[in-house]
């Protein structure tokens, strides 16, 4: 470290006399005419002729050195006096309005050897007009600029920038990410290494950018003097092969070219193929009771929020215009949903394509309009577990019932011709085979009346059981068949009627049983819960 200086007349081909002692003070010129040369005059310290640092008694030159240091050659700024802070002003000359204050550049790239082809990170204040867009940002006292860019043949396509801990923001130390990249695979896959360069060391497989394009080393060597800006193929520098990847300057290329946020770790990146996604969260978030996501109209008005509950139980999607909403809570033994005010929709599909076996993918309501008589015989492209609830706006379309597998299990074992106003609700399993659960016909329930002994079949539901003599046995069908599944039976007759379990799982009313009576007026209704019937 140089500590003292004393210094005699220097011309542009003698070197600056150093002592071991002596303090360096001066109000003579003493001033070298080469590049790089410094001077002091009336106290003040003149570098390269035109920047300057004022203020001698804040800076001394027995403080600022140059010096090979933990990481390399380092420069070094320090207060005189021990124990005291040091600090480095960056300011205007004179007061002016609109324009860049103050500025610190740093390089990724030598920008003596090329002015032109460079990447730069800019820490900048200014007022009014931006200087690097041109536009004005009102309602701020003053803004600061911090920005990566590139210029030249590779503007567009910049560098990222993190913030985080560690040097290289290893180990997750990286949490935020502000980056301007290529949303394409090119960018995910490629680990771009710089600017073209005349005489730098290459190996193959490595990249550069050059006049807007990626290229790939196709050879090891020493870049030569023909920067490459070709469009296909493989070409020589003069020292390098260089194949051609990516060209950046076309538009559709370009048009995937933006700027993201992105919280997470280090080694997080934005997914490809989505240009339009600004925010990247990849890790965990919170959010604090009571606190609020506000999404916006056009007009800045708050349209739709989700909170937190204050008591933690809950979460709440709300629309602030009419005041619809939808809860989320664990507040008691059971989590619910509760709907306030919000209609809930389901998306419909016409089916007007006379085919047997439509398609019912994505959609929750069928609706059948088929120009000329169609028989339908199952569904295709259906969900492994799906409900449908099924109309028609005419009557030119038949579900036909079967026992196939895909096909229709219909209420009383018969085919089914629509009609208008008439919706059959179904329930979809994942071969395919579409089991009726429900049905209206102008708003009526679909019932099945009989007079003779009876099987239940799965496609069953409501059960009239209507003889003036002999009684009639409705015999279940298999309760671990069936679980989940309702029937409702009802005795019109004036004999007595048997709902039979005997060979199917057992009744439980009040206890298990094989079977029960109803006598005229009486109703029963049974679940299965997969094991046996259980009556309510």
């Amino acid at each position: 470290m140089i500590s003292a200086l004393t210094l005699g007349p220097v011309s542009s081909s003698s070197a600056f006399p150093v002592e071991a002692s002596g303090a360096f003070t001066t109000n003579a010129l003493i001033r070298g005419e080469a590049s790089g040369s410094f001077y002091v005059k009336d106290s003040q310290v003149f570098l390269d002729d035109s920047e300057n640092i004022t203020g001698a008694n804040s800076i001394k030159i027995g403080k600022v050195w140059i010096e090979n240091g933990t990481h390399g050659e380092q420069v070094s700024f320090m207060h005189e006096t021990p124990g005291q802070g040091t600090r480095v002003y960056i300011q205007p000359n004179g007061q002016f309005l609109t324009g860049v204050k103050g500025k610190e550049d740093i390089f990724w790239d030598d920008f003596k050897a090329d002015n032109t082809a460079y990447r730069v990170m800019t820490f900048a204040t200014y007022d009014g007009v931006n200087p690097g867009d041109g536009v004005n940002y009102p309602g701020y006292n003053g803004k600061v600029l911090f920005a990566a860019k590139s210029a030249a043949g590779t503007f567009g396509i910049w560098p990222a920038i993190r913030f985080g801990f560690n040097d290289d923001n290893s180990s997750g130390g990286g949490v935020l990410q502000l980056g301007y990249h290529d949303t394409s695979d090119i960018w995910r896959d490629t680990l771009i290494e710089g600017c073209w360069r005349t005489g730098i060391p290459v190996t193959i497989g490595q990249t550069i950018l050059s006049a807007f394009k990626l290229y790939t080393a196709a050879s090891n060597g020493t870049t030569g003097s023909t920067q490459p800006v070709h469009t296909g193929g493989t070409v020589s520098d003069g020292g390098v092969d260089w194949t051609y990847t990516w060209n950046y300057q076309t538009s559709a290329a370009s048009n995937l070219i933006k700027p993201y946020v992105l919280i997470g770790n280090s080694t997080d990146r934005p997914w490809k193929g989505l240009p339009n996604n600004r925010f990247w969260l990849s890790q965990d978030a919170a959010i604090f009771n009571g606190k609020l996501w506000q999404f916006l109209k056009n007009d800045g008005t708050v349209l739709h929020t989700i909170s937190a509950t204050l008591n933690g139980t809950g979460m709440n999607i709300t629309n602030t215009v009419n005041g619809g909403s939808l809860r989320f809570d664990s507040s008691g033994t059971l989590p619910f949903m509760q709907y306030n005010g919000i209609a809930v929709l389901h998306a419909q599909k016409a089916i007007s394509d006379l085919s047997a076996t439509p398609s019912i993918k994505g959609t929750s309501f069928a609706l059948f309009n088929n120009a000329s008589p169609t028989s339908v015989t199952s569904f295709t492209e259906y969900a492994s577990v799906q409900e449908l609830r099924v109309t028609t706006a005419n009557s030119n379309t038949t579900l036909v019932h079967s026992t196939s597998t895909p096909g229709f299990r219909l209420i009383g074992g018969v085919n089914r011709t629509l009609t208008q106003g008439e919706i059959i609700q179904f329930s979809i399993n994942s071969s395919g085979v579409a089991t009726q659960i429900d049905g209206t016909s102008g708003g009526r329930q679909l019932v099945k009346t009989l007079t003779t002994d009876y099987t239940v079949l799965s496609t069953d539901s409501f059960i009239v059981i209507n003889h003036a003599t002999l009684g009639r046995t409705m015999a279940l069908p298999a309760a671990s068949a069936n679980s989940g599944r309702r029937f409702r039976f009802k005795n019109t007759g004036a004999a007595t009627a048997i709902v039979d379990a005997t060979s199917t799982g057992q009744i439980f009313t009040t206890s298990l049983q094989n079977s029960v009576n109803l006598t005229t007026g009486q109703s029963l209704q049974v679940i299965s819960d997969g094991t046996n019937w259980l009556s309510f």
